[in-house]
């Protein structure tokens, strides 16, 4: 056997409520590990936290009006 590989993953997701309104992202973490032959290792580990959430709120006003007539040919 020239090579051998093995691959291990595991990854979490977690939201939280903000303002009783939407669920969203609090935290990500993810974990890789690598084994090629039995020499070589590879660990990596990833972890994100989101936080401050902000609500925005945006007016926006439409106009609809109707398209004015062009002379026909």
């Amino acid at each position: 056997m020239l090579a051998s590989i093995a691959l291990r993953r595991r990854s979490a997701f977690e939201q939280q409520k903000i303002g009783d309104e939407v669920w969203l992202p609090s935290s990500m973490e993810a974990n890789i590990s690598a084994r090629v032959l039995l020499l070589a290792k590879f660990n990596r580990s990833v972890e994100r936290r989101y936080s401050e959430y902000k609500k925005y709120q945006i007016d926006s006003k439409y106009d609809l009006t109707k398209p004015k007539e062009s002379a026909k040919p």
